[in-house]
């Protein structure tokens, strides 16, 4: 049976109504992890850094500032924000690590608002797709890079069912000023 949560249906429609927020206003607003974050399947795990134990997390920063491959590739799955933010700044990683770690599901969102925040990530267009695309991100970053996407991942996002409703609203609006929303026989290119 399907059971209605009445609250949430009220917020959605009350967001619905609501002017959406600039990208300035987003970008500038303190952006929060939301009220109800993803739940993770587990325990949070530390990867093995070959170490033979948990290394502590002094460590794991550390480990984070290196240049070597190898370690970027574990550094990447570690779980800890901070670990993440300095891991940010390696110059040995590149753009598809950011994009893997972007994607990543489920997600902590203070990892997706630190890359967001980083000067050097937050202006690459896939890593601003994969934010915009992983429903743990925290909407009022996802609407804010939705008016840099692309035409085609606007669209992508728009029909996407697991994105939340503002963040499709938003890609609408914004795809409504590049084209109409209906194709040559009148039917809507949106479902």
């Amino acid at each position: 049976a399907l059971a209605l949560d009445f609250p949430r249906m009220q917020q959605v429609y009350d967001a619905a109504l609501a002017p959406p927020p600039s990208a300035d206003d987003a970008l500038c607003a303190r952006c929060e992890a939301p009220e109800e974050a993803p739940e993770e399947e587990g325990p949070v795990r530390v990867p093995d850094y070959g170490m033979g134990r948990v290394p502590s997390l002094g460590e794991r920063k550390s480990l984070a500032r290196r240049p070597d491959r190898r370690l970027i590739d574990r550094v990447l799955r570690d779980p800890h924000p901070d670990v993440i933010e300095l891991l940010l700044m390696n110059p040995r990683l590149t753009e598809p690590d950011i994009v893997r770690l972007c994607a990543r599901r489920p997600n902590n969102p203070d990892i997706l608002v630190r890359v967001f925040r980083s000067p050097r990530w937050a202006v690459q267009p896939r890593v601003r797709t994969a934010l915009a695309m992983n429903p743990g991100t925290p909407p009022a970053i996802a609407e804010a890079v939705v008016p840099m996407l692309t035409p085609a991942d606007l669209l992508s996002l728009a029909r996407d069912e697991h994105a939340p409703a503002a963040v499709r609203r938003r890609c609408v609006e914004v795809l409504s000023r590049f084209a109409p929303l209906h194709d040559d026989d009148g039917a809507h290119v949106i479902h």
